[in-house]
């Protein structure tokens, strides 16, 4: 069972050597994060609820500053201080909405 293709261009074979290199660099990547994520085990409730706002805030302030689109959608959310609460004032984005709108959603400004 193949997990990763690495296809040598020349051949359209698959490289071991590649692949050995993507895994290394997968597993490598997995290990640098587990053991912040085995501390966060045990966090107490509030820690997890701060943590979970902070990233929620981060998000959108990500969503501020990105796409149009989103920043149109989101311009009555101030990410400084919104909670889990307020996220019922977001309308859920629809497939028709993502089709009509779709360079907006994709577009980075100044990128």
């Amino acid at each position: 069972m193949r997990l990763y293709a690495c296809v040598v261009p020349s051949t359209g074979r698959i490289g071991r050597a590649a692949y050995e290199r993507r895994r290394a660099a997968h597993l490598h990547a997995a290990r640098a994060v587990l053991e912040d994520h085995i501390a966060r085990v045990d966090w107490l409730r509030e820690r997890i609820e701060r943590y979970r706002t902070e990233r929620l805030r981060a998000l959108l302030v990500h969503a501020h500053e990105r796409p149009p689109f989103h920043a149109t959608r989101l311009r009555d959310i101030d990410p400084s201080s919104v909670t889990e609460a307020e996220l019922v004032r977001i309308p859920p984005m629809v497939k028709q909405e993502a089709q009509d709108e779709w360079d907006a959603i994709i577009t980075v400004p100044g990128a």
